[in-house]
């Protein structure tokens, strides 16, 4: 940073040859009146007041590894297991309209799709490094949402800790040693992708996918021809 002679200082941005003149007068000079309060998320609640449901129907815990290997790799995963991409590059929801079981390689869970049905995902994080974890296909209730080093959920610690005016997400954090419960209607026939949204960790294996009403879905969902024109000009082999 530097001042010209018309006394406007300039910043040139390292990533560009533009420059930003800002006039001194209008550069902030206040001084703060008291200490930065940090917003805790759980304390928030949504606007439109519309709360989660009090039960579930089906419980899905995803414990957080993290492997380094003798190779110098590092893996993440849930529950040890590790996404990977089908062996012949079918995507999963080819392979469910195609009536196959899906590859094991995309760590797929089955859930149903009825009414009524309420899915409750915990995902316990027992490392330091903190993750945001994506859900494809919902927004989802946060009704637990442990402190940075809160240990992994536990029922008879934390279940009086749960609340169902939480916010509602599709990407929600999970604090490093800490742990988040998620709750959300499984009212919409898919194949769901959830990931750490740090791209490498994917990358790395931190994936799994909701298979959400085999039935419903092969009833529903029907691929035109621009699908398979995208995956095979992208080189993947569908059957």
């Amino acid at each position: 940073r530097d001042r010209d002679v018309t006394g406007v200082q300039t910043c040139a941005l390292p990533i560009s040859t533009e420059v930003i003149s800002v006039k001194s007068s209008l550069l902030p000079n206040t001084r703060p009146s008291s200490p930065a309060v940090i917003l805790n998320e759980h304390d928030c609640r949504p606007i439109d007041n519309i709360t989660a449901p009090s039960f579930y129907t089906q419980q899905v815990i995803l414990n957080v590894f993290n492997e380094q290997r003798k190779d110098g790799t590092v893996r993440w995963s849930f529950n040890r297991k590790i996404y990977t991409m089908s062996r012949n590059h079918e995507p999963a929801l080819f392979q469910v309209l195609h009536n196959k079981e899906v590859e094991a390689g995309f760590n797929p869970i089955n859930t149903g799709c009825d009414r009524g049905k309420v899915i409750q995902v915990v995902i316990n994080n027992p490392f330091p490094a903190l993750h945001p974890f994506h859900l494809h296909g919902h927004t989802v209730w946060v009704v637990g949402k442990g402190a940075p080093e809160a240990g992994s959920f536990s029922e008879a610690r934390h279940n009086s800790t749960l609340r169902l005016d939480g916010v509602r997400r599709d990407t929600v954090t999970v604090e490093g040693n800490s742990y988040v419960v998620l709750r959300y209607l499984a009212d919409n026939p898919g194949t769901w992708l959830l990931h750490c949204h740090i791209n490498w960790h994917l990358h790395a294996g931190m994936g799994m996918v909701f298979i959400e009403g085999r039935k419903a879905i092969k009833g529903l969902a029907r691929a035109p021809r621009e699908w398979t024109d995208v995956c095979e000009r992208s080189g993947l082999r569908l059957s």
